[in-house]
């Protein structure tokens, strides 16, 4: 009879591979792709993820509610991290990231839009407008995934009721300028984004039709 590992023991192979890998970075995000794509997870059921909630709970990248509608990091060492979340119809903003990964698509099909950095109009030392334009979109399916780079500018809309995500996170981050990046394709570039700007971006996306009252 055919053993078929459950959803805890591919993330162990998962993890050792890696940690027997010593690679870092670049390297690390194009060895998980591959180890991923080797293993079968079409048998996910989210309760799977429940054998990682025994205590002591592992220390955590994100809190409760920080991420999705449900994240949980599953393995942490000092040059990676494996982490699950349930996304849902939870979008992303329009963003960057500061680190090497890969994201898999475990369940449900999402739109990915790519952009392009432009020169655009420097308005305020912190702000400038038309810095983006689309470039390419694309459908991911389960099974799939995506590579994380630093610097591309990328927006994920899930496009089924549930969706959930294994990713792998290198560490550490590099040190970049945080920027945001609003629907305008303005974007904010400072060190600390405050709240009163998230809560602007979340104004913005559920009514575009007050930017010309909040956005220079």
């Amino acid at each position: 009879m055919m053993n078929i590992m459950n959803f805890t023991e591919k993330i162990e192979i998962l993890k050792n591979k890696l940690i027997q890998s010593s690679l870092t970075g670049h390297e690390l995000a194009l060895e998980a792709k591959k180890i991923v794509q080797q293993l079968d997870w079409r048998d996910f059921k989210r309760e799977q993820v429940l054998s990682f909630l025994k205590e002591p709970i592992l220390d955590q990248h994100y809190t409760p509610y920080n991420f999705g509608r449900f994240n949980l990091t599953l393995v942490k060492t000092p040059r990676f991290s494996i982490q699950v979340y349930f996304m849902d119809d939870v979008a992303t903003e329009i963003h960057t990231h500061a680190f090497h990964g890969y994201f898999h698509y475990l369940e449900g099909r999402v739109h990915q839009a790519h952009f392009e950095r432009l020169e655009g109009k420097q308005i305020t030392p912190l702000l400038k407008c038309d810095g983006i334009k689309l470039l390419r979109e694309e459908i991911l399916y389960p099974g799939q995934g995506c590579l994380v780079i630093p610097g591309p500018i990328h927006q994920v809309l899930r496009l089924d009721t549930q969706c959930t995500v294994l990713m792998v996170m290198t560490h550490p981050f590099l040190k970049q300028k945080s920027e945001l990046i609003l629907p305008t394709g303005h974007i904010i570039s400072q060190e600390q984004i405050s709240d009163r700007f998230y809560r602007l971006v979340t104004l913005l996306q559920a009514a575009p039709d007050l930017k010309n009252s909040i956005l220079p």
